[in-house]
């Protein structure tokens, strides 16, 4: 079976990061974490950052061929333990609520102090709408 990797870490200003890749589909599974987006904005608090990421989750889902409703499990993490509730409030506004995923939760520092959550997802991705994906990414 082969492994497809989509997409470079997008970086800094001097370009991608070529040791960190976006997404890895395997067997049907994508797997990827998401950050907020760079510079982090730590101004905008746990709500805004949620909302950049989970942005990014449908975004990276869509690259493929893959939607909310087909993630298996996510995890999410946080930088403080009193964000839960806030990060809550966005998930409830977010999540498939016909289809919600297993979730966890942690709390960890992170390297740069100015993210505030991250989350690590893996979804089930059709191979049909997989290969459209690319197609259409590779047009």
């Amino acid at each position: 079976m082969k492994i497809h990797r989509v997409g470079l870490n997008p970086g800094n200003d001097e370009g991608p990061v070529p040791h960190t890749g976006q997404i890895a589909v395997y067997n049907g599974v994508a797997y990827f974490t998401a950050t907020p987006d760079k510079p982090y904005k730590r101004d905008i608090g746990i709500r805004g950052q949620m909302k950049e990421l989970l942005d990014r989750v449908d975004a990276r889902l869509a690259r493929v061929g893959s939607d909310k409703a087909m993630i298996l499990s996510i995890d999410v993490t946080l930088a403080n333990v009193e964000d839960v509730q806030e990060m809550n409030a966005v998930w409830n506004e977010w999540v498939d609520r016909n289809d919600p995923p297993a979730r966890s939760c942690t709390i960890a520092q992170f390297t740069k102090p100015d993210i505030l959550v991250e989350v690590t997802v893996r979804a089930a991705v059709d191979e049909e709408r997989f290969k459209a994906a690319q197609a259409q990414d590779a047009a």
